[in-house]
Formats: C-alpha cells, structure tokens, sequence
C-alpha cells in the first residue's frame, strides 16, 4: 500500500507552475512559506519536474520510476510462480507410486525402456 501524500497534486503542479513562471526565481524557503509547503518538499518536487522535462540527469524521471516499480513487481510475481512450480515439478521426493524413484528417475527409466518400443514403431 503507497503512503498517503501530504500534499495534494494540484498544490504540487501549482507550486512547481509557480516557480518555472517566477521572474526572478523565489527561493524554495520563501514560495515554501507562501504555500503552506515545506522548502524540501518544494524543492524535491521541482528538481522532479526537471527531470522529467529532461533538463536533469541526476535523476530518473517519473516514467522511468514507474516503470521499476512496474518491473519490480512483475518480477516479484514471476519469482513466486517460478517458486510455486518449482514446488509442483518435484525432481527430489521419492514417489510410492513411481516406485521409490523420483519423478525425474521415473520419467528416465520410463523412456530407457520405452525408447526401443517407440522407435519399433511404423
């Protein structure tokens, strides 16, 4: 679950509008001030905006940072189906019914004495 935000977006893009319109530009204390924002936040919050404008290169902008995120959690996912069938395909427990063998050492028996059979075949 995401954090609640703080501030609202809009108070972000305006804030943000605010300063890339300032001439000259305000320090981040004072528009803060005038806000009700937190400089670091204000601060934060443009260097952001530059990034995802390009003008950073410090930074990744915030398509790219959802696009981790979206990375992050598919391979999550995958890691935990790959778990999930790892555990179905049991190459280790020995089987009663496949003769105290391993799936694997059944299915290899199975084809060395089966492979002439197959291969007899018209």
């Amino acid at each position: 679950m995401a954090a609640q935000k703080r501030y609202p977006d809009e108070l972000r893009a305006r804030a943000v509008r605010l300063w890339r319109e300032s001439i000259p530009k305000p320090t981040f204390r004072r528009l803060g001030e005038q806000l009700g924002v937190h400089p670091e936040a204000l601060r934060n919050w443009i260097r952001q905006d530059e990034a995802d404008h390009g003008e950073r290169d410090d930074r990744l902008s915030t398509v790219e940072l959802e696009e981790i995120a979206r990375l992050r959690k598919e391979v999550a996912e995958l890691r935990r189906a790959n778990e999930i069938l790892k555990a179905a395909y049991n190459t280790r427990r020995i089987q009663k019914d496949l003769g105290y063998l391993s799936p694997a050492e059944y299915e290899a028996a199975w084809r060395a004495t089966h492979i002439d059979q197959l291969s007899q075949l018209p």
